[in-house]
């Protein structure tokens, strides 16, 4: 195993204990803060990294991936802390967002340049598994926009069917255009300049070249590039 990788192990696992505590200190500035404790403890316990280096070690003695798990809930989890962000925001009424119109641009714009990190994150993954995820969530947006006034109202119903939450035409619109649009925004983005710094693929052939007359010959490289 490789020191990067042995380093950014010990880097996600750090970052899991500190969102760990994090949520535990939060729990208590509620106003119920035993019922909030208790939740915050079954909420945080499957990333607990305690718990999974134990659970590892039963398995194969090994310490858990944490880099693994870090990547898989990454994009979740950025979307969750923007979203909690600007919830904090509009019931703090903060004097630079004191609108809803500003929240929600505060919410678009921090949602577009965090998701171009999070992206970048992922930029040695295979190109291909990852393009097609892409364009899955492309097609999605792009339906989703072209989507009527009666189509929308049945998907406002249907959300409201399998979620306990009770969501509104302002709920799905704030959703579209304030975390999905900008996600959508950030891969194409994030497409472009992958596409500007992509290492172009180069082969390099050896050549001997014989003058006829003198017989004298002579080696060229010739490097082709993709």
């Amino acid at each position: 195993m490789g020191v990067t990788l042995i380093v950014k192990r010990i880097i996600a696992e750090i970052i899991f204990w500190i969102v760990n505590i994090v949520l535990i200190i939060m729990s208590f500035m509620t106003d119920r803060p035993l019922a909030s404790f208790v939740t915050t403890i079954i909420c945080s316990t499957p990333m607990n990294p305690l718990l999974l280096n134990r659970i590892q070690r039963k398995i194969d003695g090994n310490k858990f991936d944490f880099w693994y798990l870090l990547k898989l809930i990454l994009p979740f989890f950025t979307i969750m802390f923007v979203l909690y962000i600007c919830a904090v925001f509009s019931l703090k009424n903060n004097a630079i967002l004191r609108g809803m119109e500003d929240i929600k641009a505060f919410m678009s714009i921090t949602m577009y340049l965090l998701f171009i990190v999070v992206l970048f994150f992922y930029r040695k993954n295979d190109k291909s598994k990852k393009y097609i995820v892409f364009g899955v969530f492309y097609i999605l947006c792009v339906a989703l926009n072209f989507c009527s006034e009666s189509m929308v109202n049945m998907i406002v119903s249907f959300l409201n069917r399998v979620s306990t939450q009770n969501i509104c035409l302002e709920s799905y619109e704030m959703l579209y255009f304030n975390v999905l649009t900008p996600i959508k925004e950030a891969i194409l983005t994030y497409i472009i300049f992958d596409v500007v710094f992509e290492k172009k693929e180069k082969k390099i052939f050896s050549v001997d070249v014989i003058d006829k007359q003198s017989l004298k010959k002579e080696n060229y490289e010739i490097i082709v590039q993709k």
